[in-house]
């Protein structure tokens, strides 16, 4: 709560439903309605279901072709994305693991401190420290119609959310399979690996994109329209009140 950072989401934590103990109230402090307010996912799509932009923590970038940027510079894209009304989540790992590859899927673009190559590791408190003070920054040096946004915005114009762009992903692989983009020949190994990595692209390449919430709806809409494309609407039809081998009266 030092830097206006409010809300917190836990995903499937190892403590199950006792986050919230007696040691944790303590070591809170003041900021206790911040745990009396979190909110526990079992799955991270679902935690970043209504986000329309999720920046990952990470050490190191991985090989996932997406935009990496310092803190400072993630806290102005944040505040930028909230200003059209979207939501923002700064995603973090485990202490130990940190984030998976598979966990870094939803994520649109990487946040990495620039610390000493010998010795880049920083503990989960210090990198949260670090991207709420930033954050914090952001917005104080953001005018006040900027952090609040055009209430009249089109909702067209806000980035896509979670949701959304899984529900994309989601339909794109079926009509790939169902279409025989991907062939179902070879071991078990290719006929899993290669649609895995394909589809791993295709997300690398929409993520970076941010589209907006439109974008993705009509991206998701001529894709069903090519996989289920309409009956062609007959042209000229007769009239009903011409009868075969008669005469049209008006």
């Amino acid at each position: 709560m030092n830097f206006g950072l409010c809300e917190l989401r836990l995903v499937a934590p190892d403590c199950g439903d006792e986050w919230c103990t007696e040691e944790a109230l303590s070591r809170a402090c003041g900021a206790v309605p911040v745990l009396d307010n979190t909110v526990k996912f079992d799955e991270l799509s679902d935690a970043c279901a209504d986000v329309g932009l999720v920046l990952a923590t990470t050490a190191r970038p991985r090989d996932c072709a997406l935009p990496v940027y310092n803190p400072r510079e993630a806290a102005e894209l944040a505040a930028r994305t909230i200003s059209t009304g979207s939501r923002v989540a700064f995603l973090f790992g485990s202490e130990k693991n940190g984030l998976s590859a598979e966990e870094l899927r939803v994520a649109h673009a990487i946040v990495t401190v620039p610390t000493e190559k010998l010795f880049f590791s920083l503990n989960l408190a210090q990198a949260v420290l670090l991207i709420a003070y930033e954050w914090s920054a952001a917005q104080s040096s953001t005018r006040p119609q900027e952090r609040t946004g055009d209430k009249q915005r089109d909702s067209q114009e806000m980035a896509a959310t979670g949701k959304q762009l899984e529900a994309l992903f989601s339909f794109w692989e079926h009509a790939l399979w169902q279409t025989r983009f991907f062939r179902t020949g070879g071991n078990a190994e290719e006929r899993s690996g290669r649609p895995a990595a394909a589809m791993a692209k295709l997300r690398a390449l929409l993520m970076r994109a941010q589209p907006s919430s439109g974008e993705v709806g009509l991206l998701h809409g001529s894709l069903i329209a090519l996989f289920k494309p309409k009956a062609p609407a007959r042209e000229n039809r007769q009239p009903e009140s011409i009868k075969e081998g008669g005469d049209t009266t008006m």
